[in-house]
């Protein structure tokens, strides 16, 4: 697997936080937007996961090599 993230020094567990967390921000959104569009539960669990499956990953790990290096 190759990825600046990874390249830059960033360890495998904040690359996974990180593409977690936006999983579940897409999510969350898009299921608020859902429900407040008037979809019923069902429906708007269906939008949620289409945004996790939709989530730019390559974009997520750009943000990740950008931040700082966090120092152990």
């Amino acid at each position: 697997m190759s990825s600046r993230a990874l390249n830059n020094g960033q360890g495998n567990t904040e690359v996974a936080e990180a593409i977690r967390d936006a999983c579940v921000q897409a999510a969350l959104d898009a299921y608020e937007n859902a429900r407040m569009d008037g979809l019923c539960h069902e429906g708007a669990w269906e939008v949620a996961v289409g945004a996790m499956q939709t989530l730019n990953v390559a974009r997520v790990l750009e943000k990740v090599a950008e931040q700082p290096r966090q120092q152990s």
